[in-house]
């Protein structure tokens, strides 16, 4: 991890944390690695709080491969989406659906 995606912690500054862009594109790859539907949702809270990191996102879904990653976007329906943040109660699924569609655009609009 280069030096520059650390930074000091705010509430512990003797300890240093990843930064937001970093954290955003990690979660990126989670959507291939993991494949929970939570990844969604942590992305959607980041660009909720920073939409200003939507470059960043769109570099994080480039530098993935476009056909696993519609793969895998697709293979989260609506009721997978739901089942799986059932475990979640505080999550709304509709923000992790919306998220999805728009990585889903997003790597379409890329691939032109």
């Amino acid at each position: 991890m280069p030096d520059t995606d650390l930074v000091p912690s705010n509430t512990a500054p003797q300890l240093r944390r990843i930064t937001l862009r970093r954290y955003l594109a990690d979660k990126v790859q989670c959507v291939l690695e993991r494949i929970e539907a939570r990844d969604l949702i942590d992305i959607a809270a980041v660009m909720k709080l920073r939409p200003e990191l939507g470059g960043v996102l769109r570099r994080a879904l480039a530098a993935q491969d476009a056909l696993l990653l519609a793969e895998r976007l697709l293979g989260w329906t609506d009721e997978a989406v739901q089942q799986d943040l059932r475990a979640y109660p505080d999550v709304d699924p509709r923000d992790a659906l919306a998220m999805r569609d728009r990585m889903l655009k997003l790597v379409k609009e890329m691939a032109r």
